[in-house]
């Protein structure tokens, strides 16, 4: 949260303040089940998709976590998108790029989701 701390719409002090009603006390931010990235063994973690933005505090964790999932063999899809900020997805009616980032997000996750209707 340094290299982006005063990132738009996202910034650090921002950031600081969401933790701050989230959590409740300190210890909670050394919790494994609060930051899965501080799991012992991260090899029982979920398949995770990981999207990150250029203009984003939490691009640099995200990124870190996606390459610890991919290290302990867990299924990990991480994409990039270096020119949108945090929240991009909200944008995709009037950003062409966030557009066309959600579309592949929504390509991404269709296979998932694939044959779960109704049930």
């Amino acid at each position: 949260m340094q290299a982006q701390a005063n990132a738009y719409p996202l910034s650090k002090p921002m950031m600081d303040w969401f933790v701050g009603h989230y959590l409740g006390r300190d210890d909670d931010r050394t919790d494994w089940r609060v930051s899965p990235a501080l799991a012992p063994d991260k090899s029982g973690l979920a398949p995770a998709f990981v999207y990150t933005a250029g203009f984003d505090p939490l691009t640099t964790q995200a990124a870190t976590y996606a390459d610890l999932l991919r290290e302990a063999g867990v299924e990990t899809l991480h994409r990039h998108y270096p020119s949108l900020s945090h929240s991009f997805t909200a944008m995709s009616g009037v950003v062409p790029a966030a557009r066309r980032a959600l579309s592949e997000i929504a390509a991404d996750l269709r296979p998932s989701f694939a044959g779960r209707a109704g049930s």
